[in-house]
């Protein structure tokens, strides 16, 4: 079973406004911490490697870095782009699989927060995902950011196996992922006022056409 894919699952849009401001440090096991940031106004950013994805009155953006620049696109437009390529790359449907089953395996403390530890993978199956969820109050703005883009990018990636989906919209809906796996993990939070700069945006979005032709332009290099 492939996991590979989940690791770019990762842009914002958060659906209720947020009680207070917050930063949130993740460290990653490869590249530059991601930093989640959420102000009292339901703005949010999130900067990771490759890009910074934003949330702005009621508008959702993605500053990307390709090899010859940055470019603002809006997130439907990405979603509509990553779903023609992971059409193209992989047309056929996935077979059926064992069922996926959620498993909760204790409690884990992850960045001075609390959690419980699960494990999600394809019934008798030793591959598995491990997530830790955190039911801390005060982190459920970064909460709903993951909730928020996780389930989008799975429909427009098609995600496999069959199952998998519906298991993670159970899941996040259960708290704040604080870990995920090996890959990232909770390394601080600031409840500090999110400056206003924040939530700047470099430049107009560009359309779906061009943004496909960059990506295409990009791979080729």
């Amino acid at each position: 079973m492939r996991w590979g894919w989940v690791v770019a699952l990762f842009a914002l849009a958060i659906a209720d406004p947020a009680l207070a401001d917050i930063t949130a440090r993740f460290r990653q096991a490869e590249g530059p911490p991601i930093v989640i940031q959420v102000n009292d106004r339901g703005e949010s950013r999130m900067a990771v490697t490759d890009g910074v994805y934003l949330t702005s009155e009621g508008v959702n953006l993605m500053i990307l870095t390709f090899r010859g620049g940055t470019v603002v696109v809006r997130r439907e437009d990405f979603l509509a782009v990553l779903a023609e390529f992971t059409g193209a790359l992989n047309p056929a449907a996935p077979p059926p699989g064992r069922p996926i089953q959620i498993s909760e395996q204790g409690r884990e403390t992850v960045g001075g927060r609390g959690g419980t530890l699960f494990r999600v993978g394809e019934a008798g199956s030793a591959d598995v995902l491990e997530f830790v969820i955190s039911a801390d109050a005060d982190l459920a703005p970064v909460g709903r950011v993951f909730q928020a883009q996780f389930l989008p990018m799975l429909a427009a990636q098609g995600a496999s196996p069959p199952g998998l989906a519906e298991a993670m919209t159970e899941l996040l809906s259960r708290g704040t992922l604080i870990r995920f796996g090996q890959l990232f993990s909770l390394e601080d939070v600031d409840l500090s006022p999110v400056p206003a700069s924040a939530f700047a945006v470099p430049g107009a979005p560009v359309s779906r056409d061009a943004l496909r032709a960059r990506i295409m332009n990009d791979a080729s290099r």
